[in-house]
């Protein structure tokens, strides 16, 4: 399964101070952009990761969308996955390319593995994982 997990920018953000999980506190307003990854998703023998082209995020546990996966699998039982990641948004830029390949994961691994989870669910395991994760869910 593919999908294209797009950029957003932000219109207003005020960042409002630290929650005692580490996260920020925020205000803001973001909306998409055309501005997209790709990502890819199948069963494999473990969990893995690659990104292209290399370097463009972490390849590893560290990567949002594979945190999103462990966070996802806290609610629900489904295979190893392969993601496959193309990278086009900016690593560090705040257009929240991280933030919306993780949400891009979750929604594979919900449709692919027919877990039944509804957008809410899927919110509330990003929000696990950042501040800024589960607008990616609903996609506004």
């Amino acid at each position: 399964m593919i999908c294209h997990p797009r950029a957003k920018v932000n219109l207003f953000l005020e960042v409002l101070g630290r929650r005692p999980d580490g996260f920020h506190e925020i205000a803001t307003v973001m909306a998409p952009i055309t501005l997209a990854d790709t990502l890819a998703m199948e069963r494999a023998t473990k969990d893995a990761l690659v990104v292209t082209p290399k370097g463009a995020a972490p390849a590893d546990g560290a990567n949002t969308a594979m945190k999103a996966i462990a966070a996802l699998r806290k609610r629900a039982a489904f295979p190893p996955v392969r993601l496959r990641l193309e990278k086009r948004i900016p690593s560090g830029a705040g257009l929240g390319g991280g933030s919306s390949d993780a949400a891009g994961a979750v929604r594979l691994a919900n449709r692919m593995f027919t877990l039944g989870l509804p957008v809410a669910d899927e919110a509330s395991v990003l929000a696990e994982v950042g501040s800024d994760r589960s607008c990616f869910a609903y996609g506004r």
